[in-house]
């Protein structure tokens, strides 16, 4: 088949095709029969009938000024110092709600002697299970040889008696931050001789040997 020949089914083919939509697209006529459209009547529809879309506004985000982040700024900061006195002031409270009872205990034996502590109110076996004992302005607590040793403590003739660790002389081996070492003092269980330190202020701690 020559070229010629196929360009002419071309033609052909391309007339068929534009006679069917011509066809489907004509309006119908006064009598209600459809009628096919002209080759002007098609190339004039449109190629779209949607409708066109708004365009959408957006408003632009506000930028903070200079003031109003300062301002912020000075906001958070002080709701955080609000909020850490606040805590520090629950700490202070506790504490002095402590100190007020250890107070009110002590002005309670002031007048209660050491003897008298010893043989009526507390014996090692009680200040063991209690842990602490008040009396003459100071806390008594204990610490074990068993636990800490203390080799390094250097107390002459340290024995233990079942109760207490003891130097050559029979004094208590205590420890105190206030006293220096060497200082005797009255505890309730008897004499004590400072031989350690490191426990808290106000508190003379007795070495046990339990």
């Amino acid at each position: 088949m020559s070229s010629k020949n196929i360009t002419v089914m071309i033609a052909v083919l391309l007339a068929i095709i534009m006679a069917s939509f011509a066809m489907a697209f004509r309006p119908a006529n006064k009598t209600g029969e459809w009628e096919p459209m002209s080759t002007s009547e098609v190339r004039t529809l449109p190629l779209t009938t949607a409708e066109p879309t708004e365009t959408r506004k957006t408003e632009p985000s506000r930028v903070r000024t200079t003031t109003e982040v300062k301002t912020y700024s000075e906001t958070q900061k002080r709701t955080t110092e609000t909020t850490e006195t606040t805590k520090v002031n629950k700490i202070v409270s506790r504490l002095q709600e402590q100190v007020s009872k250890d107070r009110e205990w002590l002005e309670k034996h002031e007048g209660v002697s050491k003897k008298a502590k010893i043989e009526t109110t507390m014996t090692p076996a009680e200040f063991r299970r209690a842990g602490v004992v008040y009396a003459n302005g100071y806390k008594y607590t204990w610490y074990s040889e068993k636990v800490l040793p203390g080799k390094g403590l250097k107390i002459p003739g340290r024995h233990s008696d079942g109760n207490f660790v003891r130097d050559g002389d029979g004094y208590i081996c205590v420890a105190s931050s206030d006293l220096p070492k060497g200082t005797v003092v009255d505890t309730p269980f008897g004499k004590g001789k400072v031989y350690d330190t490191g426990c808290p202020s106000g508190v003379i701690d007795i070495y046990v040997s339990w």
